[in-house]
């Protein structure tokens, strides 16, 4: 980890050289550009993420019986914000049940964190998952308090393409997928009480869970489709295309 960070200036130095750069989220062309990159070298390209097919009967699930569930995936480091999940849970005053999915070097720590907290019979810690998208299926709200500026918020989007609403903080792409009051809610960095109270919203609104999840599932298939993709990288080769294959003097 040392070394990444040491060695960054200089692989930052290095893409200055390149002619062009694709970026995934306004956030990342925001940073390049506050950081001297010129404007007309980044593209801003979104990822293809796909939505499967039929969307999950979250209302009939969760009325099957128990609370409704919230859903933490990611790595269990301090960056991530599990640790941040977990201290908002006394502040809910909604019912709930708790998964956080994942594995990392602060598992011992979360798991004691909970117990302290008196709030470890409502939590699960389930390990990594190979296929996320089973859990994303069977959850009523996904729980992301990211501390750091996540580039892009890859789990985010693939939430909202699975019908699951989020709730977050609005810090770095979050917002590429996470569009407030449509397919989630945002709280301002930091801010524990704020957050809880977007999560006894959805905790205790199936119906705004639902819109929601919906709302986010067509975004994901609007705005990430794979045609979009494409059509943006066509767009980009068809630019540079012809310096591409200019001749050394020629301009």
């Amino acid at each position: 980890m040392r070394e990444k960070f040491t060695l960054f200036p200089e692989r930052f130095e290095c893409y200055r050289q390149f002619p062009n750069l694709v970026v995934l989220s306004q956030f990342m062309r925001d940073n390049l550009v506050a950081n001297g990159f010129a404007p007309e070298r980044i593209a801003l390209i979104p990822p293809h993420i796909p939505v499967a097919e039929p969307a999950p009967a979250r209302l009939a699930v969760t009325a099957a019986g128990g609370p409704p569930r919230i859903l933490f995936i990611g790595q269990l480091i301090r960056g991530k914000g599990a640790d941040m999940l977990l201290r908002l849970l006394p502040l809910l005053r909604q019912p709930y049940r708790v998964e956080i999915v994942g594995d990392g070097k602060d598992r011992a720590m979360l798991v004691a964190l909970a117990a302290s907290l008196g709030v470890a019979d409502r939590v699960e810690f389930s390990g990594w998952c190979l296929k996320p998208e089973e859990k994303m299926a069977t959850a009523d709200l996904a729980v992301l308090p990211f501390r750091w500026q996540e580039p892009f918020g890859l789990v985010v989007a693939e939430c909202a393409a699975a019908g699951l609403p989020v709730a977050a903080f609005a810090l770095g792409g979050v917002g590429e997928s996470l569009i407030h009051g449509e397919t989630g809610l945002l709280a301002t960095p930091g801010d524990l009480a704020e957050l809880a109270l977007h999560c006894d919203r959805l905790l205790g609104d199936a119906a705004l869970r639902q819109q929601m999840g919906q709302r986010g599932r067509e975004l994901i298939r609007t705005k990430f489709c794979r045609e979009r993709v494409l059509a943006g990288y066509d767009t980009l080769l068809t630019r540079i295309a012809p310096a591409a294959g200019a001749q050394p003097g020629e301009s």
